[in-house]
């Protein structure tokens, strides 16, 4: 399990490996919609594996676009499973975080 380096910046790119390849994460801050958006991008084939994804609670944000990466959850950290608020403006890494669970450590 990995914590990816989320932040509040309202728009901030990093670069991260995951099972050995790297990706580059671009996270948003949408004013109008209130919420986090997130692109991830294979940085050796410059190919996006996803673009604009919603940064909602307890989901799986790689299940409909790379499954075999393995998972990709937003917590709360705060909160009871399924009682927390989404990310606001300042949560993001902070009460809320971003976990990458690899193939083998997802349970059948």
């Amino acid at each position: 399990m990995i914590t990816l380096p989320f932040t509040a910046d309202p728009c901030r790119t990093f670069t991260i490996a995951l099972n050995e390849v790297l990706y580059q994460f671009t996270t948003r801050w949408n004013e109008r919609a209130a919420r986090w958006t997130c692109d991830i991008e294979d940085v050796e084939t410059g190919i996006f594996l996803a673009r604009t994804i919603p940064l909602v609670l307890g989901a799986d944000l790689l299940q409909s676009f790379c499954p075999r990466l393995g998972r990709l959850i937003v917590i709360d950290l705060a909160a009871e499973p399924g009682a927390g608020t989404e990310a606001g403006v300042d949560d993001l890494g902070s009460r809320v975080q971003v976990i990458w669970l690899a193939p083998g450590e997802v349970p059948t």
